[in-house]
């Protein structure tokens, strides 16, 4: 649990020194707060996210979250079956490793996938498709990090990982004193940089114990394999 927006313009107030609204108003520091927030969690990656999306039989292409910022894994279970299958990521241009030729064969057991962001559509819309395209109903499983929802009543919790709301005020701070035109507004962002960094090497893995990773079993789509003209 963190803490709620007034709480936290409360001390804000008490960084810059305005105890009741004079200069700065509630409103310029409730939007400097959650810029803060949203800054956090665009450059730390902190706040995880899991969300199922239900595979479909032929479909290679599917939509990412609304709050999507970036992927961690996408893991694959078919219906009726206890058998999960781990998708590698790939950028686009080498997924013509992978493919060669053949960009929608199609395999009930996808291997790979990549990211697209199609500007066409208004902000923007994310996109990850597989490789080789599913040919099995069942449920892919993303992770990803994702971004600050904004807080808007002062009960509202900010969108922040705990044990990290000071962070944000610094960000309020410096954003205070840069609209005051203080040179000190620079000091405050120094110091936000610095935590924020900080943050950054703690949450990133949340934990100090190293990691071990195992290749597993390859799952080669079928051209690579056969030597069926038709490619089955």
């Amino acid at each position: 649990m963190t803490t709620t927006l007034a709480a936290a313009r409360t001390e804000v107030r008490s960084l810059i020194d305005e105890d009741a609204a004079a200069f700065w108003t509630d409103s310029m520091l409730n939007n400097w707060l959650n810029q803060g927030a949203q800054d956090i969690s665009r450059q730390a990656q902190c706040l995880w996210m899991q969300a199922s999306i239900p595979a479909v039989a032929g479909q290679q292409s599917y939509m990412v979250p609304a709050d999507f910022l970036g992927v961690h894994r996408l893991d694959y279970s078919i219906d009726n079956s206890d058998q999960t299958y781990n998708l590698e990521y790939h950028g686009i241009k080498t997924m013509d490793e992978i493919w060669g030729i053949l960009h929608q064969l199609p395999a009930a057991y996808p291997r790979a996938f990549y990211l697209w962001n199609d500007t066409g559509v208004p902000g923007g819309q994310w996109y990850f498709a597989t490789y080789p395209v599913i040919a099995a109903t069942g449920t892919l499983t993303l992770y990803y990090y994702r971004q600050a929802q904004v807080a808007v009543n002062d009960t509202d919790l900010l969108d922040l990982t705990p044990g990290y709301e000071d962070i944000c005020y610094e960000y309020a701070v410096a954003k205070a004193k840069r609209r005051d035109r203080d040179p000190l507004w620079q000091e405050a962002m120094g110091m936000y940089s610095m935590q924020l960094i900080n943050m950054f090497n703690k949450t990133s893995r949340f934990t100090d114990q190293g990691d071990q990773f195992t290749s597993g079993n390859p799952q080669w789509p079928v051209y690579a394999y056969t030597d069926s003209s038709d490619g089955w």
